[in-house]
């Protein structure tokens, strides 16, 4: 008889699952290895008669841990988010940012749990300092086969891609994005940029579309919202370079996606995004507009070290977060833990 195992998050859309690369991942993963996956998004639809119990990010996770310690079966929790970043002040949505009553879940959860996935050495730093039992390194994993190079002769966007709301705007520096952007149109105004990503929050759109109007931006800028799989490679294919200066991430999926399609990119060097990029991009101050758009404009006049930057890029996600590796590693921690 085949094993059962709930996999839960908790999303607003089920859709969700299939769209964000992390949950599709780790679903099909689990049905690689012979699991009958129940998939759950709420806690009146988490299963009783499972097997073990796989959930992302450590506050939602209370919901299975709860059905777990009824049944007495083993519970993996993802720490994927900035939710369990402690030893960062002022972080938009990490740790200290909650409220003391979910501080005490994330800290229950990460202690309880069977065993913690932590996406990064920069994660699992974190969940160290809130007490994480049994912390195990398990780097989110790109599909190279789907996010692999594209053959394009009209590469013209300086490509961005973030939730656009409050958190992200803090922590992905879209002002600076806007700022820089400006200052690169002075010489290349052919370029365009594209920053794609759900509009969640109509304040936030409202800012930035004040700001790409104030600096005379409206043919250069565009926002097309939320980006299906599709629609993301796409625009990896009419990309000159992927844009992220950021103040934090615990992985940094979007930029290693670009890797893996042979796109350079220019980020900044927080937190565990040197895991990710290594030596192969290019890295800013995510304050300074000036150092962005030079980093940029670096890459738009040197075809040479773009090319050097994709093909190390693209090698360096093979070798280290292919689909492969991650489905390896949950594989050894599973026979661990189910033996």
């Amino acid at each position: 008889m085949r094993r059962k195992a709930c996999f839960f998050a908790r999303v607003k859309e089920k859709s969700h699952l299939k769209m964000m690369q992390w949950y599709k991942n780790d679903i099909q993963i689990l049905k690689e290895l012979g699991f009958d996956v129940k998939v759950a998004t709420r806690f009146s639809e988490i299963p009783f008669d499972v097997d073990f119990y796989f959930s992302w990010w450590a506050t939602t996770s209370i919901f299975p841990m709860i059905m777990a310690k009824i049944r007495g079966k083993p519970i993996i929790v993802v720490a994927g988010g900035s939710e369990v970043v402690h030893r960062v002040k002022d972080l938009p949505s990490g740790y200290r940012d909650k409220p003391f009553i979910v501080q005490q879940v994330i800290k229950y959860c990460l202690r309880h749990a069977t065993a913690v996935i932590s996406v990064s050495k920069t994660a699992m730093r974190e969940v160290d300092a809130l007490g994480g039992k049994n912390n195990v390194l398990i780097y989110n994993a790109i599909d190279t086969e789907t996010y692999k190079p594209a053959l394009s002769s009209q590469r013209n966007i300086v490509f961005t891609i973030s939730q656009l709301n409050r958190q992200h705007m803090l922590i992905k520096r879209f002002f600076t994005i806007i700022k820089a952007a400006k200052l690169i149109i002075e010489d290349y105004p052919n370029i365009k940029f594209v920053i794609a990503g759900p509009k969640s929050e109509q304040e936030v759109i409202d800012k930035m579309n004040r700001a790409i109007s104030d600096n005379g931006l409206n043919k250069h800028i565009v926002l097309p919202g939320e980006v299906y799989e599709k629609d993301k490679l796409y625009y990896f294919s009419r990309s000159l370079i992927y844009l992220h200066p950021t103040i934090y991430e615990t992985f940094g999926l979007a930029i290693a996606e670009a890797m893996s399609c042979g796109v350079p990119v220019v980020t900044s060097r927080v937190a565990a995004v040197p895991e990710v990029v290594g030596d192969c991009g290019l890295y800013a101050d995510p304050d300074d507009p000036k150092d962005v758009a030079d980093k940029v404009k670096l890459l738009l006049v040197n075809d040479e070290l773009k090319k050097e930057l994709a093909e190390k890029g693209r090698q360096r996600i093979k070798e280290n977060f292919s689909y492969e590796i991650r489905r390896q590693r949950i594989k050894e921690l599973l026979d661990a833990i189910l033996s």
